[in-house]
């Protein structure tokens, strides 16, 4: 399953000659439903076998129909910022299809919407100007979400007093 396309021929002085071309995985979706598995930059899905992969995994309410047409290409645009990807380590789909994000660092969990709403391109620049400038200065632990739903703004909501995470 992790080949995209194998050639295989022996050469006229007897060599055995084997071209492989491997399939990537983008995105690990470990569904509600009881669904594991990876999804590849084509949105094939690729069966686990054994081992994981270093990527964003994506829980919650999703169909194999959603996560090759709906979360590829968030998974995409997230692994080709390399702020995002250094930053964000899961995808999360509410009952409502709404997209969180988890990050490695700052808040508990970063709301970009519904997924037809979702401008990711700038909704990531909003989120790295809003980790490089704005929580160096209030505190990394000062809001538990991060909201990027609404156009040119960033809605955060603090934690309760004395009730950061550790």
């Amino acid at each position: 399953p992790f080949i995209k396309f194998a050639k295989c021929y022996k050469t006229g002085g007897g060599e055995l000659s084997v071209h492989v071309t491997q399939r990537l995985p983008i995105l690990r979706v470990m569904a509600n439903n009881g669904d594991n598995y990876y999804i590849d930059s084509n949105g094939q899905v690729m069966n686990p076998q054994g081992y994981s992969a270093d990527l964003i995994v994506a829980t919650g309410d999703i169909n194999r129909h959603f996560a090759g047409k709906k979360l590829l290409p968030i998974a995409k645009k997230i692994n080709d910022n390399s702020f995002a990807d250094d930053l964000i380590t899961q995808i999360d789909v509410t009952p409502k299809g709404e997209i969180d994000l988890v990050p490695r660092i700052g808040c508990d969990i970063i709301h970009l919407g519904k997924t037809d709403t979702i401008q990711i391109g700038q909704q990531l620049a909003h989120l790295q100007t809003f980790y490089t400038k704005v929580l160096p200065t209030v505190g990394w632990d000062t809001y538990r979400e991060i909201n990027l739903e609404y156009s040119n703004q960033i809605v955060c909501k603090k934690h309760a007093s004395g009730k950061k995470r550790s």
